[in-house]
C-alpha cells in the first residue's frame, strides 16, 4: 500500500488515526508492498520463462516449417531442373538431327553434282578419243582401199607379165 491509499482511508475513518493503528497500516503496507515485489518478481519470471519457451517452440516450429518448405521447395526445383534439362536435351537432340539431316542432304547434292561432272567429263574424254581414232580408221579404210586398187591393177599387171612370160615360154603365137 501506498501513502496515498493510506490517507484515503484515514479519510474515510473520519479522520482519526491512531498512533498504534498507524504503525500496524505501516507494517502492513509494507508486507504487502513486499509480497507484491515477490508477486510481480516470481511472475516475471514465470512469464520470461514461458516467453522463452514459447519462443523456443515458435523458433522450433518455425525451423521445421521451414526446413521442410525447403525441402519441398528444393524437390521442386530439382524436379523443374530435370524436367528442363529433359526438354533442353529433347531440343538440342532435334536441331542436331536436323542439321545433320541438312547437311547430309548438302553433301549427297553436292556428290550427285560432283559424280555428273565426272561423268560429263569422261564422256568429253572418250568423244575426243573416238574422234581421233575415226579418224584415223577412216584414213587407214581410206588407204586400204587405195592400197587394194593398187593391188589389183598391180595382180592386172602381173597377170599380163605371166601371160607374156607363159607365151614366151611355150611359143605360143600371139593372139
Amino acid at each position: 500500500m501506498t501513502d496515498e491509499d493510506l490517507n484515503q482511508m484515514r479519510t474515510m475513518v473520519g479522520g482519526v488515526v491512531d498512533p498504534a493503528v498507524t504503525a500496524s497500516e505501516q507494517r502492513t503496507a509494507a508486507a504487502i508492498a513486499a509480497s507484491e515485489q515477490r508477486t510481480i518478481a516470481a511472475v516475471e519470471q514465470r512469464t520470461a520463462a514461458a516467453i522463452a519457451a514459447s519462443e523456443q517452440r515458435t523458433i522450433a516450429a518455425v525451423e521445421q516449417s521451414t526446413a521442410a518448405a525447403i525441402a519441398a521447395s528444393e524437390q521442386r526445383t530439382a524436379a523443374a531442373i530435370a524436367a528442363s534439362e529433359q526438354r533442353t536435351i529433347a531440343a538440342v537432340d532435334q536441331r542436331i538431327a536436323t542439321a545433320t539431316d541438312a547437311s547430309e542432304q548438302r553433301v549427297v547434292e553436292r556428290l550427285t553434282e560432283v559424280m555428273r561432272d565426272m561423268q560429263s567429263e569422261i564422256l568429253r574424254g572418250l568423244e575426243a578419243f573416238a574422234r581421233g581414232n575415226f579418224s584415223r580408221l577412216h584414213m587407214q579404210d581410206t588407204r586400204i582401199s587405195s592400197v587394194d586398187h593398187q593391188i589389183l591393177a598391180t595382180n592386172e599387171r602381173i597377170t599380163a607379165l605371166e601371160e607374156r612370160v607363159l607365151n614366151l615360154e611355150v611359143r605360143r603365137p600371139p593372139l
